[in-house]
């Protein structure tokens, strides 16, 4: 009974693709309930998040996951919930006391999500979402935080033995529904191997559920996969913590598959925290306040070269400006040196990991922070800060994007200089500015510097522009959803 059981999920989730998931809801009469928290750092965020789960627990019983990038984060929220009676799980490697097996944290995270505990984890092991996840989320009526947006995309390979035997045994197929895309979908086709009593035993477990999610896209041997959607209409409520939404990959692909979802803000009249609607004046007004405490470097140790593509991946990567680099090294140097003398504990600097060997130099190497970080408030001291890179979005993904929204005739919506600004001033806000203290900032790049940073207004006013035209589109869209499946029906 317990196999039958097992079978009929699978089958429904080979169905329920990301290509096809917003008419497969519709037509489940399933719909969202997506709150986007999106308030500058230090507004009070997780504050807010965990006073919400509390009360919701404590007056009805609502049960909660939690996730989060850091474990010193799962820990202060562990903390606040045992102060208020709320047991809260970790999920941690153990042997299941009845069958003896030695559990993964993924497989403890079912175990325990089955049992109905309220749980906390980090983003690295939220990218693990299986379809036994959505199910036992689904059924036990879950909300779900999200402190800063995970991972959408990850890049990866397999051998091309792996893909020829795969291939040749017919347990996977390549679609083509993206018919303007570089990359073919991948499609599970071996239902015995799902259907197996020891599948979570095998080779491919974690492959096989991104492509039972439909989520998996093969160039070559690698392939790309993205975050299933899937999740957002298996929980109860979503809240989203975060800042800049509008220049995130999430804010694209929830308009792509015509999600809706909510901007919202922090306010604390009182000893409480409170959510109120978005208003886009306070944002500007708010980061207005924090510009001023931010000291640009205007003078001449910044690129000379005016290019849109200066100091991007490409630029650094290039052989031939290996002289343009150690000018550039150079220039840090006499920065921290004598334009703006610190202590190394004070500085913070970044650039593309695998140029952080070239790059590094005395008085700032231990000061790296990778560009993507995220909630931590480990670096709040620092007071100078040092960012050697022009933002672009991954072309990669911007393949992907535009693939799945020109098929549709919906465009992704992404902005790539909102993005870039979005990238900044998160990474900047690890720094002292968190706590409105001055810093003083070397952006040597003219894009960002002149075109991103100083033109922050301009670009804050069409993030929310965008999110007005497309909550004013939302209709439209699910309708074209619905035109589209019977088209493709017929």
């Amino acid at each position: 009974m317990k196999e039958q059981k097992k079978q009929t999920n699978i089958e429904r989730w080979i169905g329920l693709n990301n290509f096809n998931l917003r008419y497969t809801a519709l037509s489940e009469g399933r719909n969202t309930n997506i709150q986007i928290v999106d308030a500058i750092c230090g507004k009070g965020k997780t504050q807010w998040a965990i006073q919400n789960l509390i009360d919701n627990y404590k007056h009805h019983k609502d049960k909660f996951i939690y996730v989060t990038p850091f474990l010193d984060e799962i820990d202060r929220v562990f903390e606040k919930c045992k102060q208020e009676n709320i047991y809260v799980y970790i999920p941690k490697c153990k042997q299941d006391e009845n069958t003896k097996e030695l559990l993964s944290k993924s497989k403890d995270v079912y175990k325990a999500m089955q049992e109905g505990k309220n749980i906390l984890m980090t983003h690295k092991l939220f990218e693990y979402i299986t379809i036994d996840w959505c199910e036992e989320i689904e059924r036990q009526d879950y909300d779900l935080y999200l402190d800063e947006v995970p991972n959408i995309f990850c890049y990866n390979t397999l051998s091309s033995k792996d893909w020829n035997l795969l291939l040749s045994k017919n347990m996977i197929a390549l679609g083509t529904y993206l018919k303007d895309c570089k990359y073919q979908e991948v499609d599970w086709l071996d239902t015995d191997y799902l259907n197996s009593k020891d599948k979570t035993k095998g080779l491919y477990e974690n492959f096989i559920n991104k492509c039972v999610f439909g989520q998996v896209l093969k160039k070559g041997n690698s392939y790309i996969y993205a975050l299933p959607m899937h999740i957002f209409f298996m929980v109860r409520r979503c809240y989203i913590l975060t800042y800049m939404f509008e220049g995130q990959y999430l804010a694209g692909l929830l308009k792509l598959y015509a999600i809706p979802y909510t901007l919202k803000s922090i306010h604390k009249p009182n000893s409480k925290y409170f959510l109120i609607p978005y208003n886009i004046q306070d944002t500007i007004k708010e980061f207005k306040e924090i510009y001023t405490k931010i000291h640009l470097y205007e003078g001449s140790l910044n690129s000379r070269d005016k290019r849109e593509y200066a100091l991007t991946y490409t630029y650094l990567n290039n052989k031939g400006k290996n002289n343009e680099i150690k000018q550039l090294k150079a220039n840090v140097h006499n920065y921290i040196t004598n334009i703006c003398p610190c202590k190394s504990e004070n500085t913070l600097w970044t650039t593309l990991k695998d140029k952080k060997e070239f790059l590094k130099g005395k008085g700032y190497t231990k000061g790296f922070l990778p560009l993507n970080a995220r909630s931590t408030n480990k670096y709040k001291n620092r007071n100078v800060l040092i960012y050697l890179y022009n933002k672009y979005i991954n072309p990669i993904y911007e393949d992907l994007f535009n693939a799945i929204g020109g098929h549709r005739g919906v465009r992704s919506q992404l902005d790539e200089e909102l993005y870039a600004l979005s990238e900044l001033v998160q990474w900047m806000f690890r720094s002292a500015i968190r706590e409105k203290k001055d810093v003083h900032l070397y952006l040597p790049s003219y894009r960002m510097r002149e075109q991103i940073f100083k033109n922050f207004e301009e670009l804050f006013t069409r993030s929310y522009e965008n999110y007005i035209n497309y909550n004013n589109r939302i209709n439209e869209l699910i309708e074209e959803f619905r035109k589209e499946n019977l088209d493709n029906n017929k």
